[in-house]
């Protein structure tokens, strides 16, 4: 017997081994507080990690990307004009539709596409006409991982245009922020792993984004560094009136030795901050409850949105009884706070709306059951003038636009075409006026 063979065995064994003892460990009562447990349960973790390896090296990096194809089958679809120098596949346009007149501007796509025939993270501008006109590839030569890993593509996951024309990227697991300019070149990367949103704030050399560990990073735009960290514990430290933040607090009986303040342990993604979006000074006025730069902020593990001082961290207002498992709550002209209501586990999704005065009681802005709209997790919205509805359905790598009157402009699907039956995950579609110097900007520099 060779003695690789031998060593491959030894191997083996190694993590059949470990692997009894994870299962030995997750049996035995827990004492979450142990460093004995803690030690044993990070060695648990151990052939779960090989095995993710493992499965990592012979799987498509992108498979966590994918999602099913519900497109109705009598509906029709055609491949979006495209007047670039990119082979861009599987981006189509449903062109059955009695459509109402789409919302006037440009329309800028993140996402992964099928480009020059392969997946590929990029952004995408779409004109009035409803071509693609330019695209900003972000090459493996511009990311940067923040930790060892094998075979994974993750999910971009976190965009924002600035007003200079450049972009931030962030993304689910893996790779560090970046700063992209117009001509699509890296500004710089960041210092930590920001994913789900970038909002620039109004002084322009800042925006906050969220941290991977329930944190929210105000981050200098000149450098990509952390200037200030905010944590979901320390929002929960300093509103201690609100029982709220103890929803997925461990609270075991302890019969026997009823113990005191131990409220400090909680359950896996106890808060799992996904947005914090600063309230515009243009806005501020619509908001007399608030003040410019208070953070609008969603926490899915407890169906909260709430805003707080940037400065105290005190909660203003909140609201935990109407949504669920939401993201993207924005910060509306018209004085009201919508939110990406995901609805997960249910059957459709919708876009609600909130007053913070209280004068009027939260309603729906759109049904999804009307658009078989449904996206578990992740999804964008945005509000468009003449009370119109921009949608990005991540989980159905779809995007559509309704009218004031609900009627659909258009819809738009990212098919991968190596899986017929399988869309790519659509990160975020974003509306921007024809005259915004941000699209004059970014359209600026020469690249197809």
């Amino acid at each position: 017997m060779s003695a690789l063979l031998v060593a491959g065995r030894r191997v083996v064994l190694f993590i059949c081994a470990l692997a009894l003892f994870g299962w030995a460990v997750r049996q035995a009562p827990r004492d979450p507080d142990s460093l004995v447990f803690e030690g044993a349960d990070t060695l648990a973790r151990v052939p779960g990690l090989i095995g993710q390896t493992l499965a990592n090296l012979v799987r498509d990096p992108f498979v966590e990307s994918q999602t099913p194809d519900i497109s109705p089958r009598t509906a029709h679809y055609a491949p979006i004009a495209n007047h670039t120098a990119h082979r861009i596949e599987g981006l189509v346009l449903r062109t059955d539709l009695k459509r109402a007149a789409p919302q006037a501007g440009w329309r800028l796509v993140q996402g992964i596409f099928m480009i020059d025939g392969k997946p590929r993270y990029a952004a995408l501008a779409i004109s009035p006409r409803m071509a693609v006109e330019r695209v900003w590839l972000v090459g493996s030569d511009m990311l940067v991982r923040h930790h060892f890993a094998v075979g994974q593509a993750p999910y971009p996951h976190g965009f924002a245009l600035l007003d200079d024309g450049s972009m931030l990227y962030a993304f689910d697991s893996d790779y560090f922020p970046l700063r992209i300019d117009s001509c699509g070149k890296r500004v710089w990367y960041g210092d930590a792993r920001i994913t789900h949103a970038f909002n620039p704030d109004d002084t322009g050399k800042f925006a906050w984004g969220i941290g991977s560990e329930d944190d929210i990073r105000k981050i200098d735009l000149a450098t990509g560094r952390t200037v200030r960290r905010i944590t979901a514990l320390q929002i929960e430290a300093a509103n201690p009136q609100l029982s709220v933040f103890q929803m997925r607090r461990i609270d075991d009986n302890a019969v026997g030795a009823n113990p005191r303040r131990d409220t400090e342990r909680f359950y896996d993604d106890a808060f799992h901050i996904n947005d914090a979006e600063p309230l515009p000074g243009a806005l501020a006025a619509a908001f007399p409850e608030f003040s410019q730069g208070d953070l609008l902020i969603s926490m899915r593990s407890l169906n909260l949105v709430l805003v707080i001082d940037p400065e105290t961290l005190h909660v203003k207002w909140f609201t935990n009884d109407v949504t669920l498992r939401q993201h993207d709550p924005d910060w509306d002209a018209d004085g009201t706070i919508s939110v990406f209501d995901n609805q997960n586990g249910r059957s459709f999704s919708r876009i609600v709306a909130f007053d913070p005065s209280g004068e009027k009681a939260p309603h729906v802005l759109l049904d999804g059951q009307r658009y078989d709209f449904y996206s578990r997790v992740r999804g964008k919205h945005q509000r468009l003038p003449g009370g119109g509805l921009l949608v990005t359905s991540s989980e159905q790598g779809r995007a559509f636009e309704v009218d004031a009157s609900g009627r659909l402009a258009w819809e738009l699907v990212v098919h991968d075409p190596r899986h017929p039956g399988r869309n790519f995950v659509l990160s975020e579609v974003a509306n921007f006026p024809s005259d915004s110097k941000r699209i004059e900007r970014v359209l600026a520099c020469p690249v197809s």
